[in-house]
């Protein structure tokens, strides 16, 4: 979903599917982003527990983003939109590639 209620604290979080958050966190680095911290966040979605990671990063032009890594087997999942109530659809790296 490409949309969302700006204000002036907002961040832009980010969804990524991967089994390992520190990799993650290594390829932000090699990209100019500066990781403010990261943390485990437990979250009980649909009655089951879930852990994920959260890595806080600033773009050099001091942009907050929040990186939120899950599991590869939730990549299938189909997810709501807390907010709006509208399916949430992301891009895969291929197409992410072509933007």
């Amino acid at each position: 979903m490409w949309r969302g209620t700006i204000h002036h604290s907002s961040d832009l979080d980010i969804i990524v599917h991967h089994e390992e958050p520190k990799e993650i966190a290594k390829t932000n680095q090699r990209t100019n982003l500066n990781i403010e911290r990261m943390e485990s966040a437990t979250v009980v979605k649909h009655g089951e527990k879930k852990e994920y990671v959260h890595i806080h990063v600033e773009s050099p032009t001091k942009e907050k983003v929040e990186v939120i890594v899950h599991s590869p087997e939730e990549a299938c999942l189909k997810e709501k939109c807390e907010i709006y109530g509208e399916e949430t659809k992301g891009l895969h790296l291929e197409e992410l590639k072509n933007c």
